[in-house]
């Protein structure tokens, strides 16, 4: 099971929503202008799921760092924003999907919908 190599740096985060009965959660991110497109990450097969909102380091919404590593036949979510806040995630699948066109890394590749 390989790394995900997915770059979200600079993208803000928009709403994150959780299936409990479906064990998946959905986070909507806007690409950095000029495009700024819709895209959403998608974590199917949730195992556990942690996100601060203390903003230790001040305000902020956009992504410093992501990184999607295999850990026990699992893949661990590590998102970081630009306020210090952590969201931390282990599921079994994850997928990426962007705009109009889809870029889905893995899964469907159905396309996200902003609001």
């Amino acid at each position: 099971m390989p790394g995900l190599d997915i770059n979200l740096h600079d993208y803000e985060m928009g709403g994150i929503k959780v299936d409990y009965r479906e064990k998946m959660a959905r986070l909507t991110l806007t690409s950095p202008p000029p495009q700024s497109i819709c895209c959403e990450l998608r974590l199917s097969g949730l195992h556990s799921l942690q996100m601060g909102l203390d903003e230790p380091w001040g305000a902020g919404s956009y992504v410093s760092d992501l990184e999607v590593s295999p850990r026990d036949n699992r893949y661990r979510v590590e998102l970081c924003l630009n306020s210090g806040d952590q969201f931390i995630a282990e599921c079994d699948d994850v997928d990426f999907a962007q705009g109009a066109a889809s870029a889905a890394v893995r899964g469907s590749g159905e396309v996200p919908r902003c609001s």
